[in-house]
């Protein structure tokens, strides 16, 4: 059974709302609820009369309405309760964040009830501070179990606005002063206007940092940005992958396929995993089989850690040749360095020369490393490089 509480929020307005917790049916239709007519995106604070057009003037109409007007909202979906939300905590000074929701099950699926918070509320959990294996130092602690909340929910089926159930706006902690706001996370957002001004210099070979002091410059300040640093590496790595997804991977599998055509010796064999993706790579060409042949006594097995534009291992297998001068005998791309894998490039390595064994090979020490030796190559020779 549905019961009807009545709760008064921190500045004494009282606010009636659903123990949505204890029901399982959809909330029941409200009579009262038709009849609210202060929506958002119809009343003053959108900056649209004369004169309420400059950031600072929204700013104001957000800091100027009281929690009454709040409570009397209605939003046509719970996006546009969000974003205006968001909005109001970037006028008063703090950053907001999703804590819980509902959704309507059955032939009409909608979000029933939406909760956002301060993102102060609540407290660390205790299992991360008593880590014992911890490596790196804790994070300064940013939740003070701060209470301030917005919730809306969709009274039934037939009402398709959203009302606001629950509003507090008092907070146990110092808010953000104006100049800091935009560096606070729910203000930042790496918009697609900045997507592709950032891929179009990407593309020409400028790092992030240089693209970032442009961006700077161009806004005239950190805080007219929008973003960090961080945000801006975080963006061009999400789109780094997705280019691998959508198709550098088999791009690359084509080019290794043509490849055999002009060199009947050619060789390569790849790995994917669980979800089809290119896990392991490795190719050698006919001359490289026939340096090996004649100098691959010696094996230099080396990694770059993450150097190429995949952010991927990379392996290169090679020798000296009688002449004192290196001599590449294959390439691994790898997604992760760990002893299966090794074990995987040593095999398929041994594979592609016809099962000859070098004598000595020589690492860089890693542990891995010396593992996946040891298990394909027992009577070989493991020395480490004079660098390491």
């Amino acid at each position: 059974m549905e019961t009807l509480n009545s709760s008064t929020n921190s500045r004494g307005v009282k606010v009636d709302s659903y123990d949505w917790e204890s029901n399982s049916k959809s909330c029941p239709d409200s009579s009262e609820d038709s009849q609210r007519s202060n929506r958002f995106g119809e009343n003053d604070v959108d900056g649209e009369k004369e004169g309420e057009g400059s950031a600072s003037s929204v700013d104001d109409s957000f800091r100027l309405l009281t929690d009454t007007e709040i409570v009397q909202m209605t939003f046509v979906s719970e996006d546009e309760a969000g974003q205006f939300y968001n909005a109001y905590a970037k006028a008063i000074g703090f950053s907001v964040r999703k804590y819980k929701s509902r959704r309507q099950t059955g032939n009409e699926m909608y979000v029933r009830w939406k909760v956002w918070v301060c993102s102060r509320e609540g407290q660390r959990n205790k299992k991360h501070l008593e880590r014992s294996n911890r490596k790196r130092r804790h994070r300064a602690e940013t939740r003070t179990g701060c209470g301030a909340k917005f919730r809306v929910c969709r009274m039934s089926p037939t009402v398709t606005n959203y009302i606001v159930t629950e509003f507090v706006s008092a907070h146990n902690h110092p808010l953000a002063a104006p100049q800091c706001v935009p560096f606070l996370w729910s203000h930042r957002q790496v918009g697609d206007a900045d997507i592709a001004q950032v891929m179009a210099m990407r593309n020409v070979g400028m790092k992030a940092a240089k693209i970032m002091d442009y961006m700077t410059c161009q806004s005239g300040g950190f805080q007219n940005v929008g973003f960090t640093i961080k945000d801006l590496r975080n963006k061009l790595h999400s789109s780094r992958k997705e280019e691998i997804r959508n198709g550098d991977a088999e791009g690359a599998l084509g080019y290794l396929a043509a490849q055999v055509s002009t060199d009947p010796l050619f060789f390569f064999k790849y790995t994917v995993d669980e979800v089809d993706r290119l896990e392991t790579l490795l190719w050698t060409d006919g001359r490289s089989q026939m340096d090996y042949a004649a100098f691959g006594d010696v094996l230099v097995f080396d990694t770059t850690y993450r150097t190429n534009a995949c952010k991927k291992p990379f392996v290169i297998l090679a020798g000296v040749s009688n002449n004192f001068t290196m001599t590449i005998f294959g390439c691994a791309l790898l997604s992760k360095d760990t002893e299966d894998t090794y074990n995987w490039v040593l095999s398929t390595f041994l594979e592609a020369m016809d099962g000859k064994k070098p004598i000595s090979v020589v690492t860089d020490g890693d542990l891995v490393m010396r593992n996946a030796i040891r298990n394909i190559f027992p009577d070989a020779r493991h020395r480490q490089c004079s660098w390491h």
